[in-house]
């Protein structure tokens, strides 16, 4: 194959993931601003984050070792998520 066509091939790909990452980012802004909780998203040139401080999560208090998030950890997360396998190991290691 052409170099050019392998360049063309990745750079299609790319673009079809900045677009999956815009969607992402449209969906969440549009999900928190409907529960009146838009300030937990951060906004500056070029990136976006979320202001964790403001949000209950039991993985953030598990990683805080907050004993009530530990003890009631069953072996389960996000399993629909292929990605997050790795976390899940670590989570299950953690536990034992």
């Amino acid at each position: 194959m052409p170099r050019s066509g392998v360049t063309e091939t990745l750079s299609d790909a790319e673009s079809v993931r900045i677009v999956h990452i815009r969607n992402m980012i449209s969906d969440l802004i549009k999900v928190f601003t409907e529960l009146k909780c838009k300030d937990v998203i951060i906004r500056k040139y070029g990136a976006i984050g979320l202001d964790v401080s403001q949000i209950d999560c039991d993985y953030y208090e598990y990683k805080k070792d907050n004993p009530a998030a530990i003890n009631s950890f069953r072996g389960e997360y996000m399993s629909q998520y292929s990605w997050a396998e790795n976390t899940l190991g670590t989570l299950m290691f953690k536990n034992e």
